[in-house]
């Protein structure tokens, strides 16, 4: 994108808007839409259950500009180095090497642009990875699990983020995710799950 910045450009200008916020377009991104446009022309990873992904580790492009929007699944940014903004309902918040922000379907958000010391983790989940059993092995105290409770919730249609900063032990673990998945070890599969 640094080179090409108009191909972004032209890319977000086919989509339709749905609202307006600030004066500024809205966009609406359907997981299924972003894992085909991720199929084309990036390096992903992505689960499978039943034969239906339900879950997309990417890394964020560099140099991009992504419009605001909402997604119809949870958005998990994770930065490994540099820093990013996140503008989040009208908000914005300075991530930094080890935050993680977390971002439900109904929020308006975008990640500001990025530079080449920028790497960001965009983890891209629908609501039906969250199985009866993924619930069954978390906490049932405390704010990740109440976020997630309230993500996953039939009733819930406002917008809901939560920034975790400075975090121990995500980096190690996307790591490892990173490696089964790109080495395509026995057991990749469950390691996504």
């Amino acid at each position: 994108y640094k080179q090409h910045p108009q191909l972004q450009k032209d890319y977000y200008a086919k989509l339709p808007f749905i609202s307006k916020f600030n004066g500024e377009p809205v966009y609406s991104f359907g997981f299924n839409d972003v894992l085909k446009q991720k199929m084309k022309h990036d390096v992903f990873l992505a689960n499978s259950l039943s034969g239906n992904f339900t879950l997309l580790l990417r890394q964020h492009s560099r140099y991009s500009i992504v419009p605001l929007h909402i997604g119809d699944y949870i958005e998990i940014n994770y930065v490994i180095t540099g820093s990013v903004t996140e503008s989040v309902e009208g908000h914005d918040y300075r991530l930094t090497k080890g935050d993680i922000f977390l971002i439900d379907t109904h929020t308006i958000h975008t990640l500001c642009e990025t530079t080449e010391k920028d790497v960001i983790i965009n983890i891209l989940i629908k609501n039906e990875y969250f199985t009866s059993y993924f619930l069954s092995q978390i906490p049932h105290h405390g704010e990740l699990p109440a976020f997630i409770m309230e993500c996953i919730s039939t009733q819930n249609d406002q917008p809901n983020y939560l920034l975790i900063q400075h975090t121990k032990g995500i980096r190690k673990i996307i790591y490892e995710i990173l490696a089964e998945q790109l080495n395509q070890q026995p057991g990749a599969n469950a390691v996504m799950e």
